[in-house]
């Protein structure tokens, strides 16, 4: 039926999806077939609502709190890593977990630890959350963060850094 919005929206995104073919074609001069296609996959990945990681849990962040965001997280690299549907590299979750520091260190905390759990060898997931620590004012468990990740990385010369910021001078 016309009056059921899903049909509607569908329908409008197969349009888009042609247009944006059509438009690749005639940017790259190359006949139907021979270009890059995008289709539904190309921004869904099997979601009916594309949306990034980072989004999904900036939105639960907001809706539900920290520590529903971090099972959220645990639920989704179950059900969903080594396919396409999110980005669950280290360098994606942590950009995350840098922003979230700034502005929601406990948040950025509690997602970085469930981190943790599937990354434990991550010094840099450290790193960051030494700096939500900073952001909280905790400045022993900083410290303790990033002589964690120098212990798993020697050579981390960004938690060298930080941490001669931090360490007192005698």
């Amino acid at each position: 039926s016309d009056t059921n919005p899903k049909k509607v929206i569908a329908r409008q995104m197969l349009a888009m999806t042609r247009e944006i073919n059509a438009r690749v074609e005639g940017a790259t001069g190359k006949p139907a077939g021979k270009s890059v296609a995008v289709q539904c996959a190309t921004c869904h990945r099997g979601q009916p609502v594309p949306r990034s990681l980072s989004d999904t849990l900036v939105a639960t962040l907001g809706e539900k709190g920290d520590q529903a965001a971090a099972e959220q997280y645990r639920g989704l690299r179950t059900q969903f890593y080594g396919r396409d549907t999110f980005d669950f590299s280290e360098q994606e979750f942590l950009a995350l977990g840098q922003r979230l520091a700034e502005v929601r260190p406990d948040a950025a905390l509690a997602l970085l630890a469930v981190h943790l759990e599937f990354n434990p060898q991550s010094s840099n997931t450290y790193v960051v959350m030494s700096r939500a620590y900073v952001r909280r004012r905790d400045t022993p468990a900083a410290i303790a963060a990033l002589k964690k990740a120098i212990e798993l990385e020697p050579n981390n010369g960004l938690a060298q850094g930080y941490l001669y910021q931090l360490e007192p001078r005698r």
